[in-house]
């Protein structure tokens, strides 16, 4: 670089110094001396000795540096030998340089000459040697025992202590300081030296600034120096002229023979936000559309010009949705890897009307297991599906339901074979794993009035043979009613019947998603079985009977052919196949015995008046009949009816003449052409009811239970006994005739519905709904005819997905928006965003946007900051409900990497890039333009109402300076464009992208020691590591280039290298340190004001470039847990530390690991007191926060070593890799 080596580089002052010395090498031949030559001979030094200047010259050229090596050596010689004899020649030779300076000091104070310019400096000297350079002084003297000073040092003593205590006599000072008693402590000469160096320094800065004032005004010197540094002065221009000659040499070569030329100015971009009037709902902005942007340091108007013409609309993003799907590899080995172990989503609604503010949201979402509580941004996505039906309408008793799926075969056998492989990978029978997956897969509740109930329990059965899913479920008899739900729940519809919501569990041994996915349901069925049903009503020909106490169901003289009707609305409403009585007779008085031996004194041969036909406890029984279309279907099943009084059994044999006194009475009402019927609103029997009643009626013999017969065979009895001439035994009376009286009737029944089914003309009861629940909201699926399937859950394409609601349609069908993305990455590495596909919602279908989806993008697929202008189908619609049917919806998903793109922060409509055009001067291009410089058009158009630039100009450079010319062009000459060393690629880099302050090669060969483990970094790569310019980061803990700065720079560097290396450009790997300590503070302040501030001041140690942005950030540094100690304890408000010990945090593909200081050394640990980096181009910097805990007392205690549990997660654990 021209410049960098002069011909001649002294400058003014070097020049006068040289002449200085070079005149006492002279003689001067005075005439006294050519008269006499006994007279001594003089040189022309004398014409310099006292002139200020020359003094000045000679104080600021005083090599202070050297001064202080050499003390420093000598000091570390004293403190490091116990030989007398060598201590007394170290400190003779440390007295030397002390005495030189203060003799320096001495001989400036006396011949300087004071004037305005000189004044202040006189006094600082003389003000040194009278305060604390005399004392110091005095302190070496006192070291004469130790240092047996020689001759010459004592006389320099006598001579500059006499001078500097003036009204003192010398001989006397002396001989006070020999008596005065001192400490000898031999580490006190360092902070003798110490003064005196600092003092010296003082004056060399002081007579450098004084110096250059009085070589700028002259009018004090004398006549002869004056002359003489105008000549020099004048001669500059020649010695100027002179240094060129390598500037023209290289000009001619850089500029004529290689043709080489300062780069031009590039103009910088910005985009800006067109907003119009609320009443204009459309407008066309033509390209070349000027737009203000202020003024530049010349006070030059600065305008920036549209690159694209621009259809402006008033169509707005009113929602934003995120959803994930994760495949999580940490967890999961294959065949787990092909699942989807988890779903994420978040929906962010607009609250401003300008923008979309969406504080920094990953567009395609980020998964949230390695996150704290507070930091998640997504939620678990809600995801399943509900059966509902009428036949889950069961109010009370002991309700068993079971749903059975049945799925199309090839898609269920598609299942069992990925079951089949989770199986063989965890060494358990198929059998084995369904349990385990399937007994915790599902959450499943029930809907009640106004919410819906989970369920602790359910049952599962996978029923290979018939392909089908069962689930079961148990309500015992106090749970609540499952029943229609009248409230509107979240993201669902308002379901017509009771239903059974079947979700996926997150917490689970498998997460079902990619199973549910693939399953294509065919039919589904449920079951229902309802026993000790509650608010059955029962009547017989005497009106509705009370349940409440025993009753006489056939009344209290019942007779053949009486009945009771028993009646419920949820049985008869419903398809249900089976009601089931269950009757527990009130003191039945026949259960030994039976009708015959109760009624045998009515079949008495002897009483005149006796029962004629046949009583048997056989001949009485039910007969069922079914009240339909206003008659009663009788039970033809049973044409002669069932026993009311059954015998008993014992093993299944009937024992004789004993009798139960429960009965149990089951009818099959499909059997009898039951339909459901409609609900009343007052359901009751009387004559004018034609449905929705069985009728239970007593079939007998006419004598029937002898009421009427009783009192005539009585009465005959009677009078025969009483005959006087009767001969044998007296007659029995007869018993009292009884009415059979019910103690306790219980009701069950079973009822069923089927989403196919052959039947025709069916009822809504009979039907059966299925509903998909989607994270966002719901879709009934279409199973209703047979031989066609549904998804059970429709699997959305891509691995992450941004979802876009707009609040109207745009004119022309297209709508152009910028994102304002937070580009900078927490990942080293840079990662190649996947191609997004764009997507439009009509009739709940996600339908691809054919050709091309997006028109325009200038966010390099989401990585940067940009425009994307999407173009949108005209046959988009609002009929949906998986997302909210105010809006029209589009999509952009992606198949994989959702981490390569930079974060949302907001979202403005009508997004245009702009153009500087040139038409000022480009000094503005020396810095980005700042946001919201850009507020207007040139020219007025009355259809919009603001221009809005959200972020800071970018891409402008300004014109290449010459220094930056040579460079460039010199460094050009070395690598000839090409990438071949490490320092190829460092210049390249550095070359082609101004926002880098440093760039690091590594190749794959420096790096193959066993310190530094890294299987994909192998020979034949080059890993380039870049670091921004750290003023400029956004993140000055961790300085970080944005993805799309990683991509720019790895493309440019492959064009420049070999095809075959693998050129991989990362950022820094920062390791975490974390400090724990135990610290006694010392101040006036509170333990916690202590606490932050030494938090703050450890962050500011271990991160340099906070407090100076010039400090560099050194690769590869070790920390020594030494160092950090002394740090902390020379903090002025740290008293004690214990307990000390440094953790490093590391965290490798997932998994975290870390090293802790005060951990027992091994081999594979390393060193216990430093802490090292885990690669070459890793850089050591503070963790976010440290354990630093406050005591009162001053117990020295060794650091304990810490564990996973002492760890915080989103403090120590942060994915960031």
């Amino acid at each position: 670089m021209p410049g960098f080596v002069k011909i001649d580089d002294r400058s003014l002052s070097d020049v006068l110094e040289f002449v200085r010395r070079y005149a006492e090498e002279i003689n001067f031949l005075s005439p006294e001396y050519l008269a006499d030559n006994s007279v001594p001979i003089d040189n022309w030094g004398a014409f310099f000795n006292r002139d200020n200047l020359i003094l000045l010259i000679g104080i600021s050229n005083y090599n202070i540096g050297r001064s202080d090596w050499q003390a420093q050596q000598l000091l570390e010689k004293i403190s490091a030998t116990s030989n007398e004899s060598l201590q007394s020649k170290h400190l003779n030779r440390l007295a030397d340089i002390i005495l030189g300076m203060a003799k320096k000091l001495d001989y400036f104070s006396t011949h300087l000459q004071q004037n305005e310019i000189t004044s202040d400096i006189i006094f600082d000297i003389r003000s040194a040697i009278r305060g604390d350079l005399n004392e110091e002084l005095k302190s070496l003297y006192q070291f004469k025992a130790e240092a047996n000073w020689e001759e010459a040092k004592v006389n320099d003593f006598k001579y500059l202590l006499g001078a500097w205590n003036k009204g003192i006599p010398t001989t006397e000072l002396l001989e006070a300081l020999d008596k005065e008693k001192n400490s000898n402590d031999l580490q006190y000469l360092r902070q003798i030296f110490t003064v005196f160096h600092h003092t010296f320094y003082h004056i060399i800065e002081k007579s450098k600034e004084v110096l250059e004032n009085a070589l700028s005004e002259m009018q004090n010197s004398k006549p002869h120096i004056a002359l003489y540094i105008v000549f020099l002065k004048l001669f500059k221009y020649a010695i100027d002229i002179q240094n060129e000659l390598p500037k023209r040499h290289l000009d001619f070569y850089y500029r004529d023979v290689l043709k080489q030329a300062e780069e031009p100015a590039q103009p910088d971009k910005a985009f800006v936000s067109v907003a119009i009037k609320p009443e204009v709902k459309h407008h066309f902005l033509d390209k070349g559309v000027l737009l203000k942007a202020g003024t530049n340091e010349l006070g030059e108007p600065l305008y920036y010009k549209t690159i694209h013409p621009t259809n402006l609309t008033s169509a707005k993003v009113r929602k934003v949705c995120t959803l994930l799907k994760t495949t999580d590899e940490r967890y999961h080995q294959k065949p787990y890897d092909s699942f989807i172990t988890d779903i994420y989503a978040s929906e962010t609604t607009r609250t401003k009307e300008a923008y979309f503010s969406l504080n920094n949201l990953p567009p395609f979402g980020e998964g949230q297991v390695m996150k704290s509580q507070d930091e998640r941004n997504m939620v678990e996505a809600k995801t399943g599906f509900v059966v509902s039906s009428h036949v889950l309408n069961l109010a009370s008793g002991k309700r068993d339901v079971t749903i059975t799926l049945s799925f199309e075969q090839a898609s269920f056998q598609e299942s069992l074979d990925l079951l089949q492989q989770v199986s063989t990978q965890n060494n358990q029978s198929l059998e084995e794993t369904i349990y385990k997956v399937f007994s915790s897969a599902f959450e499943l509740s029930v809907s009640q009035k106004v919410s819906i109930k989970p369920l602790a329990h359910y049952g599962f059965e996978l029923d290979r043979e018939n392909s089908q899913w069962i689930f079961t479920i148990e309500i015992a008899a106090h749970e609540p009613p499952i029943e229609h739900c009248e409230s509107k729940l979240e993201r669902q519809p308002v379901f017509e019947h009771p239903f059974v919501q079947i979700m996926l569990k997150h917490e689970c041994s498998l997460f079902l998603y990619s199973l549910l996915a693939n399953m294509e349901v065919e039919n589904i069925h449920i079951n229902t079985q309802t026993k000790a049903l509650k608010g059955t009503k029962l009547f017989n020909t005497f009106g509705q009977i009370d349940l409440a106490n025993p009753f006489e169901p056939f009344g209290v003289i019942p007779q053949k052919g009486d009945y009771f009707v028993l009646g419920h609305e949820e049985i008869f409403s419903k398809k249900t196949e089976n009601i089931d009585l269950n009757i527990e007779w009130f003191s039945l008085p026949i259960t030994h015995g039976g009708m015959e031996s109760y009624y045998h004194e009515y079949l008495n041969n002897d009483v005149d008046s006796r029962i004629a036909e046949e009583v048997t406890t056989a001949n009485y029984r039910i007969k069922k009949a079914l009240l339909k279309g206003g008659k009663w279907i009788e039970d033809h099943g049973e044409p002669n009816g069932q026993e009311i009084f059954p015998n008993q059994t014992f093993k299944d044999v009937q024992i004789a003449d004993a009798y139960e006194s429960e009965i149990h009475i089951s009818t099959n009402l499909q059997s009898l052409g039951h339909v459901p019927t409609q609900k009343a609103s007052n359901y009751h029997f009387d004559q004018h009811t034609s449905e929705g009643f069985l009728r239970c009626s007593l079939q007998c013999p006419d004598f029937a239970f002898g009421h009427n017969s009783y009192p005539t065979i009585l009465s005959e009895t009677v009078q025969k006994n009483a005959q006087p001439k009767r001969k044998g035994p007296a007659l029995k009376q007869p018993k009292l005739p009884f009415s059979p009286k019910i103690q306790k009737i219980t009701v069950g029944y079973s009822a069923s519905a089927t989403a196919i089914s052959r039947t025709k003309n069916r009822t809504s009861a009979e039907e059966v709904h299925l509903y998909e629940l989607s994270p966002f909201g719901y879709q009934k699926k279409a199973l209703e005819t047979a031989g066609q399937t549904v998804k059970l859950i429709d699997e959305t394409p891509g691995e992450g997905s941004l979802l876009l609601a707009l609040d109207e349609y745009p004119r022309n069908g297209h709508i152009s928006l910028l994102f304002v993305l937070n580009e900078l990455m927490e990942s080293d590495h840079a990662i190649s965003p996947s191609q997004i596909s764009m997507w439009y919602l009509r009739d709940n279908q996600w339908l691809p946007i054919q050709g091309h989806g997006i028109m325009n993008d200038t966010t390099n697929q989401f990585i940067n900051s940009g425009v994307i202008d999407i173009r949108i189908p005209k046959d988009i619609n609002r009929n949906n409900t998986v997302l909210d049917d105010s809006f029209l919806w589009v999509k952009a998903t992606i198949q994989h990497e959702t981490l390569a793109h930079g974060r949302l922060v907001k979202i403005y409509e009508n997004g245009i890039l702009s153009v500087w055009d040139k038409s000022a001067s480009p000094v503005h291009l020396n810095k980005r333009l700042a946001p919201n410089t850009i507020e207007g058009t040139k020219d007025s158009i009355p259809q919009i109402s603001a221009v809005v630039q959200p972020m800071p100009s970018f891409g402008g450079k300004p014109a290449e300076q010459p220094a930056d010319f040579y460079d460039r062009v010199s460094e050009r000459l070395r690598h000839k464009n090409r990438a071949i060393t490490t320092q190829d690629y460092e210049e390249l880099a550095l070359e082609k992208h101004q926002q880098l302050y440093k760039v690091k090669c590594f190749a794959a060969e420096q790096t193959l020691d066993k310190d530094y483990i890294n299987r994909r970094f192998i020979p034949g790569a080059v890993r380039v590591v870049v670091v921004p310019a750290i003023e400029a980061s956004v993140n000055s803990n961790y300085p970080r280039v944005s993805k799309q700065s990683l991509k720019e720079i790895g493309d440019f560097l492959d064009k420049h290298s070999s095809p075959f290396v693998n050129t991989e450009v990362i950022n820094p790997h920062f390791q975490k340190v974390r400090i724990i300590c135990k610290v006694r503070f010392d101040g006036p302040e509170s333990n916690n004001y202590y606490q932050d501030k030494i938090q703050e001041d450890i962050r500011m140690y271990l991160n340099p470039w906070l407090n100076d942005y010039k400090m560099p950030l050194v690769f590869g540094k070790r920390i020594y847990k030494s160092e950090v100690l002394t740090f902390l304890e020379q903090l002025d408000y740290v008293a004690f530390v214990t307990e000390f010990s440094l953790v490093n945090i590391k965290q490798r593909r997932g998994r975290f690991s870390f090293y802790d200081t005060a951990a027992e050394q091994t081999e594979v640990s390393g060193n216990q007191n430093e802490i090292r980096p885990d690669f070459p181009w890793s850089i050591l910097v503070s963790a976010q926060k440290h354990d630093i805990t406050p005591i009162d007392d001053k117990t020295y205690q060794p650091a304990k070593p810490r564990s996973i549990s002492n760890m915080e997660l989103g403090i120590d654990f942060i994915v960031s890799d």
